[in-house]
């Protein structure tokens, strides 16, 4: 794989790839083609049949980015769909540079790039960037639904869950990190407060939980199936 270092080879340390944190940093569950070990950062591109692949290797457009390193035999793996990312930090196939083409499909779907961070071995002069404006946050510190159990665990940083119950109803249960932002949660299309009942259709059921903080919102999605 290759990190796009100004068409160098280089490195980075992992925690320099979110190089801002607005917009907020949204991941969600994806598919890949072509299960790998790959590290976090990679770009992932959109394939016609909805599977993801390493930017470069297939022949889709570019569209998010790898938030967690994967195993070599996964094939469900998190992604980052928005988010402010340093460019030096990116990785994609090798051999492939990324393109002007390849960022502007990424910032269609959310994701910006700048070269803030410097990549961990180059040397350089210069201050540090100054930090931006610390950002409200909006994410939930805990979800439960009853006793069910949530794929993948639940972790704030991730969007996107489903749930199998037998049961007609569930208490759902969402805890905003921050307690002066706002918790709102649907059931399809009927309101649900948090600590209260959340009743199922058979089959499946989406519930939503948006978590507002200023003018920050992150939205929450589990698909709840009855069977």
């Amino acid at each position: 794989m290759e990190r796009f270092t100004g068409g160098k080879l280089g490195s980075t340390a992992p925690d320099n790839l979110i190089a801002k944190l607005y917009p907020q940093p949204d991941s969600f569950l994806v598919e890949l083609k072509t299960p790998g070990a790959y590290a976090r950062g990679a770009v992932l591109s959109l394939e016609s049949d909805g599977t993801y692949e390493l930017l470069g290797a297939g022949s889709g457009a570019a569209s998010c980015v790898l938030a967690e390193p994967t195993l070599a035999d996964d094939t469900t793996v998190v992604a980052y769909r928005s988010g402010h990312f340093n460019r030096n930090a990116l990785i994609a196939a090798e051999g492939y540079a990324l393109t002007a083409a390849d960022e502007n499909s990424l910032r269609l779907g959310g994701i910006f790039l700048s070269d803030m961070l410097q990549a961990a071995g180059e040397a350089g002069g210069g201050d540090d960037p100054e930090p931006g404006p610390e950002q409200p946050d909006a994410t939930l510190s805990a979800l439960a639904i009853g006793s069910l159990t949530l794929t993948p665990d639940f972790d704030k940083d991730v969007t996107e869950y489903a749930a199998a119950t037998t049961n007609a109803t569930n208490t759902v249960t969402a805890t905003a990190t921050d307690e002066g932002a706002t918790v709102a949660i649907l059931n399809g299309e009927t309101s649900v407060a948090s600590g209260s009942a959340a009743t199922w259709e058979e089959g499946e059921n989406t519930l939503t939980i948006t978590v507002t903080n200023g003018e920050a919102e992150k939205v929450y999605t589990v698909t709840v199936t009855k069977s």
